[in-house]
């Protein structure tokens, strides 16, 4: 016994000593170990948990990047970067695929954002793009203020005439997690235009519960509870279900949809694939699905309330911008399409500045190739976590100019037209490359307001290379 005991010591003490060999190697002698940032990396883990949890991780990075530079090693397997022309090379190249966690966000099986396969996901761009092309945009406009910028009016005015405070967040929410379906116009609208499912949050008066769906999305991606995950499921199944029974049942009458709005999930029911014919089951719309309404609703409404912040405590600029649209529309009764503000300068530099400094979606990790890479002069191996820190992008003075911290709409007007193109290129709020957000606006118009063009990697070869 005395024997035994004593080889399973050995054996523990063997191991602890390889680990600890191997620490030492990754932390101090391993290619990436030139990176700069904390000694000790494999130590101080605990204090990325923290920081994570805690909620102030994006602040840890921008921190890191202060102290250490555009290029800083986070912890022993996770690189962060501030290079503007190496993040674009490295978002904008296929060799740099999403990380694992990315499978966090499978929920019913792989989709659009999830996927690490990129013959996948061009696949699936191929069939979800056309649902957000601008024309399929501007045919659901109508619902989209009727449905929600309407009902969130009335709402706001209700309160207003009871002089009572309200959750301005947990407005924008429930608008934003609302339906747009062209069967019925007035049930709501974004739940739809994700997958066709009616809400009515807009609907409930104060102090009554509205769907549960908010918290669905909340359990699922902070906290990673599987039973609202399962119930969402459920739910979505059956709307598909009973949407595929209303085509049917049409068909079968001799009708058809014209004269109705396709809403998303009836565009992804029609979806089909150009080069290999396949079509969506009900299993990949569930997934496809629920990913868009997670994608569109928290970063939707904490957008707009940032927006809210900043005009409320910048009287300035919310005057000024009142003026513009004052003078663009007189008519308060007059209906405002998207078309119509396209070319109002203020409003459009207004909505840049709050994406710049408060962009919601910061994650964009990417993953080395295999064969390494060298970013910003240093070699890094294959299998190393490269998080973009967005924020120091965004508060980079040679791009931005000075006083980047500032709420100054004035930076995307005031400014020379090749600075302003560089100004759009270098804003991360919605990624950019083949992986960027799916919901963009993709229209070129010199005010558009997501202009983000395919960026040239030979030009950026300097600042991130693949190695052979």
């Amino acid at each position: 016994m005395a024997s035994a005991s004593a080889n399973i010591k050995y054996v523990a003490a063997v191991c602890g000593l390889l680990l600890l060999a191997k620490a030492i190697y990754r932390d101090f002698f391993s290619p990436a170990s030139k990176v700069p940032g904390l000694p000790f990396l494999t130590f101080l883990q605990a204090r990325w948990i923290y920081n994570t949890v805690t909620g102030n991780y994006v602040r840890h990075q921008y921190a890191m990047f202060k102290r250490y530079g555009r290029i800083v090693r986070l912890t022993p397997t996770e690189i962060g970067l501030s290079d503007p022309d190496a993040i674009k090379a490295m978002l904008t190249s296929p060799k740099f695929r999403k990380t694992d966690a990315y499978a966090n966000f499978q929920f019913h099986g792989d989709n659009i954002f999830s996927t690490q396969d990129v013959a996948l996901h061009r696949k699936l761009k191929r069939m979800i793009g056309p649902v957000f092309s601008p024309s399929s945009v501007a045919e659901v406009e109508p619902l989209v203020r009727e449905a929600g910028v309407k009902r969130l009016a009335a709402r706001i005015a209700e309160y207003a005439e009871a002089g009572a405070t309200f959750n301005i967040m947990e407005l924008f929410l429930y608008t934003s997690c609302v339906r747009c379906s062209g069967a019925d116009p007035l049930q709501d609208v974004i739940g739809e235009v994700a997958f066709g499912g009616t809400f009515n949050t807009l609907l409930c008066k104060p102090g009554e519960k509205p769907h549960p769906v908010i918290h669905w999305i909340n359990d699922i991606t902070y906290l990673g509870i599987l039973l609202p995950l399962r119930l969402w499921r459920q739910f979505t199944r059956s709307v598909i279900k009973k949407r595929l029974q209303e085509n049917s049942d049409q068909a079968d009458r001799g009708e058809h949809r014209n004269g109705y709005v396709k809403d998303v999930l009836q565009r992804m029911l029609e979806s089909k694939d150009e080069l290999t014919g396949s079509t969506f089951d009900i299993d990949e719309l569930i997934s496809q699905s629920i990913a868009m309404l997670v994608g569109g609703t928290d970063t939707t409404a904490v957008t707009l309330t940032w927006g809210m912040h900043l005009l409320c405590n910048n009287p300035k600029v919310a005057r000024a911008l009142k003026e513009e649209l004052m003078a663009a529309f007189p008519d308060p009764d007059q209906t405002i399409l998207h078309e119509d503000t396209k070319h109002l300068t203020y409003l459009n530099a207004t909505i840049y500045e709050i994406l710049r400094l408060y962009t919601v979606a910061t994650g964009s990790q990417r993953v080395t190739p295999p064969e390494g890479a060298v970013i910003c002069d240093i070699f890094i191996p294959g299998g190393y976590v490269i998080s973009p820190i967005v924020e120091a992008v965004h508060q980079n003075t040679a791009i931005y100019g000075k006083d980047p911290r500032a709420f100054n709409p004035r930076r995307w007007i005031d400014v020379e037209p090749d600075q302003l193109f560089n100004m759009r290129q270098s804003l991360l709020s919605f990624s950019m490359g083949s992986r960027a957000c799916i919901g963009q606006k993709t229209d070129m118009t010199p005010t558009s307001l997501f202009i983000l063009k395919p960026y040239d990697e030979k030009l950026l070869v300097r600042a991130v290379s693949n190695v052979d």
